[in-house]
């Protein structure tokens, strides 16, 4: 799979450096998905296909952490009844400005999301041009760990079959208590 770096646009530098004089953080409220496919330049306001609703979803950002210097991770989960190859990815501030873009022109998508299905999302940020204090880090709770599915999946397996046991059990004791009566 190739790496693709996130775009920082100019209104994202200068969200920056106006929190930077105000003395403020900048705090990120959610992240677009879209289906255009382009190289990002830096002068986006929003993504190419921003207009066309059915081929948008916005999605909450789930957790934002310090990954490495100057660089940010982050997590979320588009969980829409939509399903469209991914082509481009925003990163929005709370004020609403297009902080980064993220797009190709790859024939591959980005991501696939399929319809009643979530699609989980993990994003390396990297902040060359902007320290990292400017930015509010937000732990909302809901860390996504994409390494443990594995251990989950066993878990689950182990409560469906414990499950089973008790409805054996609660069986047994019905038919004993009908032979008892």
């Amino acid at each position: 799979m190739t790496a693709f770096t996130p775009k920082i646009t100019d209104r994202g530098i200068k969200e920056a450096v106006k929190a930077r004089e105000n003395g403020l953080q900048i705090a990120f409220s959610k992240i677009a998905l879209g289906t255009g496919k382009y190289k990002p330049t830096g002068l986006e306001d929003f993504l190419k296909n921003d207009s066309l609703k059915e081929h948008r979803e916005f999605c909450k950002i789930a957790d934002i952490s310090e990954y490495a210097d100057n660089q940010l991770h982050m997590t979320a989960v588009a969980d829409s009844d939509k399903s469209y190859n991914v082509g481009e990815i925003g990163f929005y501030t709370n004020t609403g400005v297009l902080f980064a873009v993220l797009s190709t022109t790859d024939i591959e998508p980005l991501a696939i999301k399929t319809k009643n299905e979530e699609l989980l999302l993990a994003f390396d940020l990297v902040l060359q041009e902007i320290p990292l204090e400017l930015i509010k880090l937000e732990h909302k709770g809901t860390r996504l760990n994409l390494a443990m599915t594995e251990e989950i999946a066993k878990l689950a397996g182990m409560i469906v079959e414990q499950n089973k046991t008790i409805l054996s059990l609660q069986d047994r004791i019905i038919k004993l208590e009908q032979m008892v009566k």
